[in-house]
C-alpha cells in the first residue's frame, strides 16, 4: 500500500503525464531532504511505472569538505537502496567569474549540462529535479517583485521537454514528513541556510511572513501558477494561429495581435529563428515602441547579440551581425577574392565575364560604401543609399556590398552591375569581374 506522498506524487504524474512506461531516468541528487524524498518515491513507483533510475551528483566545490560530505553520503544512499550513481566535480565559483554570472545561476547551468550529458551517454529520456510546492510559491514570489507577466506567474512547470518535477505537488513539511516515516537519512546544504542567496531570503524571511497572514498561502500561490498556465494556454493558442516563420512576421499581424501577447509572440519569433535570449519587460517595450512608431525602418538591440529589426512592412529578429568596411586597391597581376567574385586586371578583354575598360585609370579600387556615392545606371545618376532602400537591404549589410571605382567613382556595384560607358571595348587594359560563387 502507498504512502500518502507516494499516491499523491504517483497521481501528480498520471495527471501531466509525466512519465511514459519503460523510460530511463536521469535524478538529480543533492542528498537533501526533496531529492532523497523523490529518489525514493521514484524507485517506489519503479516497478508500476516500469522506469530505471540513475542518480546524478555534482559537487559544486563550494564548501570544500562539506560538499565532499554531502557526496559521500549520495553514493552510500544509492548504495544502501541499489540505484545506479554518477557523481562529477565542477569549479563553481571559477565558472560564475569566467561567465560574469552568479554563483546560484552557474550552479545551474552546471548541474542541468552535467545531468543532459548523462542522458546522452546511457540513453535516458527524461531528467527528474527535485523542485516541490515551496520551491514553486518561492519562484512565483520572486517573478512578481521582478514584475513579471503571466509567463511569470506559472512558476516552474511540471515537464518542459525532458526535465520532470515528480514531486512538485508535495509541500517540503509533506517531505520531511515522508523522510521521517521512511527513515530515511538526508543532510541540509549549509548554502541553503545563506541568506546572502537571493531565494533564500524568500524561503526564510518573506514566505514565513505571509504564512502568519495566510498559513496555506503556498497551495495559494500554487493555484495562481494553475489559473496562470490556464490563461497562458488560451494566450497560446492565438499566437499559434499567426504566422510566424525564420524569425519573421508581418508587422501589420504584430501590431493587430493584443498587446497581452507580445511576449509569446516574440518567444514564438525566437524559437522559429533558432535564436537564444531571455525576453524581458524590455523587450516587450522595445517592442511596442518599434510597432507604435510612424518610421517605416528601425530596430531595437533586445540582448545577447539579438535585434528586433522593423522593416519593408515585416518585422524580425536576428543575430546582429554588422558587416565591416573595407578597401583594396587592385594592381596589375593580382586576383582579389570578395564575395563569391574575382577581381583582376587583364591586357584583354575576356568572354563570359564582365570587363571594364581602363583608358586613363589610374586607380582601380575595391571598397564598401561611402557617404555620397553615386553611379549612373540607365542614363540616371543614382545615390547608392537610394538604391540600397529601394530594393530593401539592410542598413547592417550595406556595407558587404563590394564597389568597385576608378580614381574615386563608383563603376560598378555589387547586385547593381556597372555604370553606363564603362563595359568598352578596345580598351588598353580591363577590370576583370567573375562571379566564382558555387565554382
Amino acid at each position: 500500500m502507498l504512502l500518502f506522498a507516494e499516491e499523491k506524487a504517483l497521481r501528480f504524474i498520471r495527471k501531466n503525464n509525466l512519465i511514459s512506461e519503460g523510460s530511463k531516468i536521469i535524478c538529480g541528487f543533492s542528498g537533501g531532504a526533496d531529492s532523497a524524498a523523490m529518489v525514493f518515491i521514484l524507485r517506489t513507483l519503479a516497478a508500476e511505472l516500469q522506469i530505471s533510475l540513475i542518480c546524478a551528483h555534482l559537487n559544486h566545490m563550494i564548501r570544500g569538505k562539506e560538499a565532499l560530505r554531502d557526496e559521500m553520503h549520495c553514493k552510500a544512499f544509492c548504495e544502501k537502496y541499489g540505484i545506479a550513481f554518477i557523481s562529477k566535480s565542477v569549479d563553481v565559483p571559477l565558472l560564475a567569474k569566467k561567465l560574469g554570472i552568479s554563483e546560484e545561476d552557474a550552479g545551474r547551468r552546471a548541474r542541468y549540462s552535467f545531468f543532459d550529458e548523462l542522458a546522452k551517454a546511457y540513453g535516458a529520456n527524461l531528467i527528474a529535479t527535485a523542485h516541490n510546492l515551496d520551491d514553486n510559491a518561492e519562484t512565483v514570489l520572486m517573478h512578481i517583485t521582478r514584475g513579471c507577466g503571466v509567463t511569470g506567474l506559472c512558476g516552474i512547470e511540471p515537464k518542459r521537454d525532458n526535465i520532470i518535477r515528480p514531486v512538485l505537488c508535495l509541500s517540503r513539511q509533506e517531505i520531511e514528513a515522508y523522510c521521517t516515516e521512511k527513515g530515511l537519512e538526508f543532510i541540509t546544504d549549509s548554502t541553503n541556510l545563506d541568506d546572502r542567496y537571493t531565494r533564500n531570503k524568500y524561503r526564510h524571511k518573506v514566505l514565513p511572513l505571509l504564512k502568519e497572514i495566510n498559513p496555506s498561502v503556498t497551495s495559494a500561490l500554487s493555484r495562481l501558477a494553475s489559473n496562470a498556465n490556464d490563461t497562458l494556454s488560451f494566450m497560446q493558442k492565438s499566437v499559434d494561429a499567426i504566422n510566424i516563420k525564420n524569425g519573421e512576421i508581418l508587422t501589420a499581424d504584430f501590431k493587430n495581435a493584443d498587446k497581452a501577447l507580445y511576449p509569446l509572440i516574440l518567444k514564438k519569433m525566437l524559437e522559429s529563428a533558432g535564436l537564444n535570449t531571455e525576453i524581458t519587460s524590455k523587450s516587450v517595450f522595445a517592442a511596442e515602441k518599434i510597432l507604435a512608431g510612424s518610421r517605416e525602418s528601425c530596430r531595437a538591440d533586445l540582448g545577447g547579440g539579438v535585434q528586433l529589426i522593423k522593416a519593408y512592412g515585416k518585422t524580425k529578429l536576428k543575430n546582429f551581425t554588422k558587416a565591416e568596411k573595407f578597401e583594396y586597391t587592385l594592381k596589375s597581376g593580382e586576383i582579389i577574392n570578395l564575395n563569391g567574385f574575382e577581381f583582376s586586371i587583364e591586357n584583354k578583354c575576356p568572354t563570359g565575364c564582365l570587363a571594364l575598360g581602363l583608358n586613363n585609370v589610374k586607380t582601380v579600387t575595391l571598397r564598401s560604401r561611402r557617404d555620397g556615392d553615386k553611379i549612373v545606371l540607365g542614363g540616371m545618376t543614382r545615390r547608392l543609399k537610394e538604391l540600397f532602400i529601394n530594393n530593401k537591404i539592410e542598413r547592417d549589410m550595406r556595407d558587404a556590398y563590394i564597389i568597385a571605382d576608378f580614381d574615386g567613382e563608383p563603376v560598378w556595384v555589387q547586385g547593381f552591375g556597372a555604370a553606363d560607358g564603362t563595359a568598352k571595348a578596345g580598351a588598353e587594359k580591363y577590370l576583370v569581374i567573375k562571379h566564382t560563387e558555387g565554382m
